[in-house]
């Protein structure tokens, strides 16, 4: 408990401040959703998945001229085609946001024989963060709970 306190009260937010980002923010909103019902989660998904169909079709190059007919809801994911690794190297400009300026490049291993580059921006990097820094401070507490 007492590093975990460290890690929230102290260096997670001068992080922040320091790099730009937004990790206690995404860390409390993953908080936050840990703790809802499974119903919940359900919608939630749903809604987050209709909205970025939406997105990607509306803005995204690629998809405005890939994706077959109009996007509604969740289930429109038949619309949009199946994406390969060799796709991802052969499309990756039509695939970013063209209004984002900021990338950050993120390569894969090539473990499957193809490497390939992924993109992502603060707020992404932020989210995947807190997403790890939650699941290592549970891991820690559990640990921490075993010992006594």
């Amino acid at each position: 408990m007492f590093y975990n306190a460290i890690l929230e009260k102290a260096l997670l937010p001068f992080g922040d401040k320091l790099v730009g980002t937004s990790l206690m923010k995404k860390l409390e909103e993953w908080r936050k959703l840990s703790q809802y019902d499974e119903n919940h989660l359900f919608l939630l998904q749903e809604q987050r998945l209709n909205d970025l169909l939406s997105f990607a079709a509306e803005y995204i190059p690629f998809y405005k001229k890939n994706a077959h007919g109009s996007i509604t809801k969740g289930n429109d994911l038949t619309k949009f085609p199946v994406l390969e690794k060799m796709m991802l190297k052969e499309f990756h400009q039509q695939l970013l946001y063209p209004n984002e300026k900021k990338f950050i490049r993120l390569f894969t291993s090539g473990s499957s024989g193809i490497q390939s580059t992924t993109y992502a921006n603060k707020n992404d990097i932020s989210n995947f963060r807190a997403i790890q820094t939650l699941n290592m401070m549970r891991i820690i507490c559990f640990y921490c709970k075993s010992k006594d």
